[in-house]
């Protein structure tokens, strides 16, 4: 939840300033692609799942900007970001190729495909608390 939280605090501000620097709505264009749970299209064309859920819920505290779900593949959704046909896209992991044309928040809102399993005792609340430690891996 603590993500979640940051994530929001993250988003608001940044979409704040072009938001109050204008009088009239304006729309945020969200790239949006297949990854249930975290994000996908229903049957309706409507935008569901978690990252979706959420941006909902900033744009509520926001009076004048509105959202608009575009449906995208992975490439062409990353793509479209790089022409500025779209603002935002969610979902997309952070590496350095990607983080040379494109703004990351700095926490995650969700880490996904993991189970980490420790001593009695030990702290790990995130994959990156693993950094620096020897890990053992399990392959099916």
């Amino acid at each position: 939840m603590k993500n979640v939280f940051r994530y929001f605090a993250l988003f608001s501000i940044l979409c704040a300033g072009a938001v109050l620097a204008d009088n009239h709505a304006q729309t945020i264009r969200v790239g949006i692609f297949q990854f249930d749970p975290l994000n996908y299209m229903d049957d309706n064309g409507i935008a569901c799942g978690f990252n979706s859920d959420l941006l909902r819920k900033v744009v509520r505290s926001l009076d004048k900007w509105n959202i608009e779900f575009v449906p995208v593949t992975w490439a062409k959704g990353l793509k479209q970001l790089q022409t500025e046909e779209i603002d935002l896209m969610v979902s997309v992991a952070s590496t350095p190729k990607r983080a040379q044309i494109m703004d990351y928040n700095r926490s995650p809102v969700v880490e996904v495909w993991g189970q980490v399993f420790v001593p009695l005792g030990a702290t790990v609340d995130h994959l990156s608390d693993l950094n620096g430690k020897r890990v053992g891996v399990m392959l099916k």
